[in-house]
This record gives structure tokens, sequence and C-alpha cells, in this order.
């Protein structure tokens, strides 16, 4: 099979593929604005940005479906703590300017 052979034979698995990636960046996109919120929130109440327990659940939440759908838990706990290390970051920036406004 040449390289245009196989290119053709792949094309629909690209392109399911492409879908669900468009799928999740969407997904993601849709968590970040909740985490925004949830970060303005936040700073309203004076409420620190890292809940180490909360986070610990979320990552355990993930681990365990992630297991029961067949994924590896080791790579989900650390897409987890990825997604979730990134909202702290977003959380931080929203509460620090929320806080310099009030200066």
């Amino acid at each position: 099979m040449d390289s245009t052979d196989t290119d053709a034979a792949l094309a629909p698995f690209r392109a399911q593929l492409d879908d669900i990636d468009a799928q999740l960046v969407q997904l993601l996109a849709e968590r970040y604005q909740v985490v925004s919120e949830v970060a303005a929130f936040k700073a309203r109440r004076g409420i620190a940005v890292v809940q180490p327990a909360r986070a610990q659940a979320v990552q355990d939440r993930a681990v365990e479906a992630g297991r029961k759908a067949g994924l590896d838990p080791a790579f989900v706990r650390s897409l987890w703590g990825l997604l979730i290390d990134h909202a702290h970051v977003l959380e931080g920036g929203i509460v620090a300017r929320s806080e310099e406004g009030r200066a």
C-alpha cells in the first residue's frame, strides 16, 4: 500500500478524530468559562483559589470514570492534573485582578 492509498484509507478515521478534537476543544472552552465564573465568585467572597480537597475529588472522580471507560488511570490522572493546574492559574489571575480593582 503506497502513501496515497494509506492516506485515503486513514481519511475516515482522521475525520472522526478531527471531529472529536473539535468537541474536546469546545468542552474545554465551556469548562474554563465556568472556572472563570467560579473565580469571580471566589474573589467576591474572599475564598482561596486552591481548594485541595475539591481538586483531589475532581481528579479521583475522573480517574474512576476513566477506569470504567477503559482508560489508563495514570493518563487520566495526569490529564486532569493539567486541567486543574490550569484552572488554578486562570482563577489566580482573575482573583488578583479583582483584588487590584478593589485596592
